[in-house]
């Protein structure tokens, strides 16, 4: 099988090595791995357990090597893209967003059942019985949890 190896945190040299293995998959019929290789700065977790594996310079040289960044110093040299345009652009996507916020905490919270529901095709018996163990956990101590920001659930 080909494969196109690329600079993950590069997104033209993403776009281009996605746009060549496009031609190579219609042109010859066969498949082609693209393996975009890539950093994570952040944690795998919420905990800090990052200077146990990698220095402190290592993801500080990596955030510096961040695509967003990357393509956004590449747009300013090319100038199709300013320091106004970036204040324009974050102000109004601030605005979309705050709006979105303010919509999704007016909804209900999912039922508490979609712990289940939604992992699981078919639960196993030991998955009912845990669900059925967490609505009676619920029921008994109802005044401890605020169950009337969920959907309802019987």
């Amino acid at each position: 099988m080909t494969a196109i190896r690329v600079d993950g945190n590069d997104a033209l040299a993403v776009y281009n090595a996605t746009k060549a293995a496009r031609e190579i998959c219609i042109k010859e019929s066969r498949p082609v791995l693209v393996e975009a290789l890539s950093y994570r700065c952040s944690e795998h977790s919420t905990t800090r357990y990052n200077s146990r594996y990698r220095s402190e310079d290592e993801v500080e040289f990596w955030k510096q090597n961040d695509p967003i960044l990357r393509f956004k110093n590449y747009m300013q040299i090319r100038g199709s893209w300013d320091d106004k345009m970036e204040e324009e652009w974050m102000e109004e996507r601030t605005s979309i967003i705050a709006s979105a916020l303010k919509e999704a905490d007016a909804l209900a919270l999912p039922s508490p059942e979609n712990l289940f529901t939604d992992i699981y095709d078919k639960m196993t018996p030991r998955t009912e019985k845990q669900m059925a163990a967490m609505k009676e956990h619920l029921r008994k101590y109802a005044d401890k949890y605020p169950l009337e920001k969920y959907e309802r659930w019987d």
